[in-house]
């Protein structure tokens, strides 16, 4: 890491940023609604029960924080695009 990045560290653990770290928690019914929706999408919808439960939590995870409907709808294009690829989040 460089000296940058550890004086970066150093700094939010003095101002209470780095134990305030936002932490949101996938749950299991968030991951089944993602299936839910991709499941009309094949070979995406294979290839995601295929992947492991942590990928499968990131899909879900970056699709849920979109802040908007049409951005929700472009990570779901995404989404869809890499796992018809077999590919895991990037």
């Amino acid at each position: 890491m460089t000296r940058q990045g550890l004086e970066a560290i150093e700094r939010a653990k003095k101002n209470g940023l780095w134990d305030n770290a936002k932490r949101v928690i996938i749950r299991d019914e968030q991951i089944q609604m993602l299936r839910d929706i991709i499941q009309p999408y094949e070979p995406a919808y294979t290839n995601l029960l295929a992947m492991s439960h942590s990928v499968q939590r990131t899909y879900t995870g970056f699709y849920l924080d979109a802040k908007s409907d049409k951005t929700r709808q472009a990570r779901l294009e995404k989404i869809i695009d890499r796992l018809n690829k077999n590919l895991k989040p990037m």
